[in-house]
């Protein structure tokens, strides 16, 4: 299993919920955050940023492109793989980002991208 964890980025508490206890079962430890502000906090807060961000694209405060953005243009933040999770059906390739998954989740493709990407920080 990977050193670092995983940080789900997800407005709503039953998706976040149901993300963090599939992951965890899989032996993954995760951090997670109600929008892409917190999780920009958290992430700053720590010695060591996460090796996968699962991100939601529409959330209110701050949402998955502000995220994205505000990410790339902050030089001290860690650079992390992200794997974009929308229900939107206009959301297209989204700049800074190594994968999309369209809501409602497949767990099975879920699983295989967060397992294929977060080997790449090991």
């Amino acid at each position: 299993m990977p050193a670092k964890p995983i940080l789900i980025v997800e407005d709503d508490q039953d998706i976040r919920e149901m993300l963090q206890a599939l992951l965890e079962d899989e032996g993954y430890h995760v951090w997670t955050a109600v929008n892409g502000r917190a999780a920009l906090d958290l992430i700053r807060s720590r010695a060591s940023g996460p090796g996968l961000v699962l991100l939601d694209l529409m959330m209110p405060v701050l949402d998955g492109i502000g995220f994205l953005r505000e990410l790339a243009a902050d030089p001290i933040l860690p650079r992390m793989p992200v794997l974009m999770l929308t229900a939107s059906n206009s959301a297209g390739p989204v700049e800074g980002i190594a994968a999309f998954i369209k809501k409602p989740l497949d767990l099975d493709v879920l699983l295989s991208s967060v397992e294929r990407l977060i080997e790449r920080t090991e």
